[in-house]
């Protein structure tokens, strides 16, 4: 996108997830306008972003143009949010002030900015189409019953609800609040008989999750275990709200080893779509998968 605008200092925030990009292409008109470009990762304080621990600003926390007797090239500077702090492993979206300086005089000046965001490699998507699987999403952790965590920002886009009355996929349920928030949705794989249990907490704590299976991808239907023809709390979750909080939430789900009166002998795939009721910004889910008792 980009915004042709009279030029002295742009200040505007980004929130990145763990992992993810921020690409920029910044011009200006003239162009003997020598541009700067920088994060904050407080504010008011205005401190930079010091990810390698230097005391100092390198080129991944500020760039400027480069420029001739002719005059500045345009600048292109691009951030990665942390996977990891200071030892501790980041799970949680960032909050960063993207700062567009100039060096020198900026009267009558023009910029025309560019700028996009990249996921982090394997984070998970917005629809079921090209999900990545969970485990590839997601990093280890140990002092937990849990061995596996994921988090970051709720998707761009609502493509999935259970409640028929929406008119998306799954619709399978025609009387509980309706998922009508963003979600994003992983790839997950589980033998007959194995267990996959999740346990999701929101910001803010305000925000209501939702999780459910899928077991057709672009279709979008889900496990009919019980033959009931709805999704019951067996297939579909939500958080438990108060009017000062949502607890964070429990889903589990075994993988059946009949199906319609046959035995299952081999794995299936689901779609876990991780999606919320209303307004929550971000999530973390701690996970496992439990072998099917011998």
């Amino acid at each position: 996108m980009g915004r042709p605008s009279q030029m002295e200092r742009l200040q505007c925030e980004v929130t990145l997830d763990p992992g993810e990009s921020l690409e920029i292409g910044v011009s200006a008109n003239p162009t003997l306008t020598q541009i700067g470009i920088y994060l904050l990762d407080t504010c008011p304080e205005g401190s930079w972003v010091d990810d390698d621990n230097s005391g100092a600003c390198g080129s991944n926390e500020y760039i400027r143009a480069s420029c001739s007797l002719i005059g500045c090239d345009p600048v292109n500077y691009s951030y990665t949010s942390p996977t990891e702090r200071n030892g501790e492993q980041i799970f949680s979206p960032t909050t960063y002030w993207l700062v567009v300086d100039t060096l020198g005089a900026t009267e009558g000046t023009d910029y025309q900015l560019d700028w996009r965001k990249v996921a982090a490699a394997g984070a998970p998507t917005d629809v079921c189409t090209g999900a990545p699987d969970l485990e590839t999403a997601s990093r280890p952790i140990t002092g937990s019953a849990f061995t596996h965590r994921l988090g970051g920002s709720f998707g761009d886009t609502d493509d999935y609800n259970p409640l028929s009355t929406e008119g998306l996929p799954p619709s399978c349920i025609g009387a509980s609040p309706s998922a009508d928030g963003n979600e994003v949705v992983a790839e997950v794989t589980l033998d007959p008989g194995e267990t996959l249990e999740l346990r999701i907490s929101t910001t803010p704590d305000l925000g209501r999750a939702a999780m459910y299976l899928l077991d057709t991808c672009p279709e979008g239907s889900w496990p009919d275990d019980d033959g009931s023809g709805a999704c019951g709390s067996n297939e579909y979750q939500q958080a438990s709200c108060s009017i000062i909080q949502c607890d964070p939430m429990n889903f589990s789900y075994t993988a059946p080893t009949e199906r319609d009166g046959q035995p299952v002998t081999t794995p299936t795939t689901y779609w876990l779509v991780i999606d919320s009721v209303g307004s929550a910004d971000s999530y973390q889910i701690d996970w496992r998968t439990v072998a099917p008792a011998p």
